[in-house]
């Protein structure tokens, strides 16, 4: 999937490229770089991020889901995460 949407984004990078060259233009005019774009790619990321926690959260509300109980305790933590000795 990773690799679909990057040869997406490079597609649609290589046209704006092209036609910039073209009408002799810089390349920000066509919307592809700058502050815009990242903007709407931190909003879209945001945007999913919240989605997704909100459906998961709604789904344990409802009984659809459980994270489970908490199978380390103490210093066992520490030791798993690679923090204890």
């Amino acid at each position: 999937m990773f690799a679909g949407e990057a040869t997406k984004l490079h597609a649609a990078l290589g046209a704006a490229l092209a036609m910039a060259r073209l009408e002799r233009r810089p390349v920000d005019i066509m919307g592809c770089l700058g502050n815009v774009l990242w903007k709407i790619i931190l909003q879209g990321c945001l945007l999913g991020l919240v989605e997704v926690t909100v459906l998961i959260g709604l789904i344990g509300v409802f009984g659809g889901y459980s994270f489970g109980t908490v199978s380390l305790h103490g210093l066992e933590v520490e030791r798993w995460g690679g923090f204890g000795s």
